[in-house]
């Protein structure tokens, strides 16, 4: 008897848990949610750390090198999380330095080649009188809109919100506090990142007994699982960073040949775009042919044309050997999970997805070679080029 409650007690308790589930699934939810607000700073923070420790670890390897004594080792720690954060500040001034300066005056350009455009447009309308009045139109409502003073447009929009709808207001107050939670989360992030930087070892000694008390049996597996998604999102960051840099680099130097306009502008959205797997860089692209279109519509398409053969080189030659081969994912799973991923979680998804179907890939793959080991030659993977039987294919083996 007690066998068989032993043996029915899990089903009975999942059918259980999945009728609370039913019938209570919007309290379950609102209780969820509250849950995931609460621990959203901590998750910030793991994600902050991890990312920022793969910086700090290259520190302190070149700290131990130039500095040998006990006395100077007791600081390493932090030393080189102040030198990691400090190092990727410094990369974050300098790139917003470089582009916004840069964007402002490119924006300023684009309207102005846009009023150009228009009023050739309401110029060509005008000569029909089946569109004359669409010509009238634009040179009465639109091209105004685009020729005010920016005082104007200050002084009106200072109306607008003064006098407005008040939805209008509702919506950028809602707006503002979006902003100062964001912000709220990414400090409390921030300082959880320091606190696990500094005692990390300590913490993954606290992790490493937890799960041998709880999962004695299991622990090891669980270590190698965990290991293998370590490595997956390690060589995936670096990898990642490493081809966006080497993309930007390649883009500017042949800007700077083709004498095109913001090079070293478009050369920073190309490689920022460019950690986002796939179509990251094409977004930076279209961005790049939008500012290269206010100086002119025919360089616009010659950049098009070139980073179309930039792009062709870099998926082929530098994304393969960089990116590719350290996360051992092939290109009709990392579009999978680009998808799933950005169709889910937007573009954070994008970049969480690719290095977990990767570390998904590597486990059963190991998984496949070790049933088909163990199951003896009974079971035998198809070869991947079936080779013809003809005397020909037999002269050339």
């Amino acid at each position: 008897m007690k066998k068989q409650i032993r043996q029915y007690f899990p089903l009975a308790l999942l059918a259980f848990l999945v009728y609370l589930a039913v019938h209570y699934w919007a309290g379950i939810e609102k209780l969820a949610g509250v849950f995931f607000s609460a621990v959203t700073p901590l998750l910030a923070g793991c994600f902050i750390a991890y990312a920022v420790n793969i910086l700090m670890s290259w520190f302190e390897r070149q700290y131990s090198r130039l500095f040998r004594s006990e006395r100077a080792l007791r600081f390493r720690r932090g030393i080189c999380i102040l030198l990691a954060f400090l190092t990727l500040l410094a990369i974050i001034t300098a790139a917003m330095g470089i582009m916004i300066p840069r964007l402002t005056g490119s924006l300023g350009h684009i309207v102005t080649r846009l009023g150009i455009l228009l009023e050739q447009l309401a110029a060509f309308l005008d000569g029909s009188s089946a569109t004359r009045s669409a010509g009238t139109y634009i040179r009465d409502n639109v091209l105004p809109l685009l020729t005010v003073h920016p005082e104007q447009v200050a002084e009106k929009v200072g109306k607008f919100l003064t006098n407005g709808s008040s939805g209008l207001n509702q919506g950028l107050i809602r707006a503002a506090k979006q902003a100062l939670s964001l912000l709220g989360t990414l400090g409390v992030g921030l300082f959880f990142a320091i606190y696990i930087l500094a005692g990390k070892e300590r913490l993954a000694a606290q992790i490493s007994r937890l799960l041998r008390a709880w999962f004695p049996r299991f622990s090891e597996k669980l270590f190698r699982i965990l290991g293998i998604f370590n490595e997956s999102y390690h060589n995936f960051i670096v990898g990642q960073v490493k081809d966006a840099c080497v993309l930007g680099i390649m883009c500017c130097a042949g800007m700077l040949i083709l004498r095109m306009p913001n090079a070293v502008t478009i050369a920073l959205i190309i490689a920022l775009t460019a950690l986002v797997p796939i179509v990251g860089a094409l977004v930076g692209a279209a961005a790049g042919a939008v500012l290269i279109f206010a100086d002119s519509p025919m360089k616009a398409l010659v950049f098009l044309i070139f980073f179309v053969i930039i792009q062709q080189v870099d998926n082929n030659v530098t994304y393969p050997r960089i990116v590719g081969s350290s996360i051992g994912l092939p290109g009709i799973w990392v579009l999978a999970a680009v998808t799933i991923g950005g169709g889910v979680f937007g573009v954070l998804g994008m970049l969480f997805f690719v290095p977990f179907f990767s570390a998904v890939y590597q486990i059963v793959k190991s998984d496949v070679k070790r049933r088909e080991t163990a199951a003896g030659p009974a079971v035998r993977p198809l070869p991947q080029n079936t080779q013809n039987t003809s005397p020909n294919n037999r002269q050339e083996k």
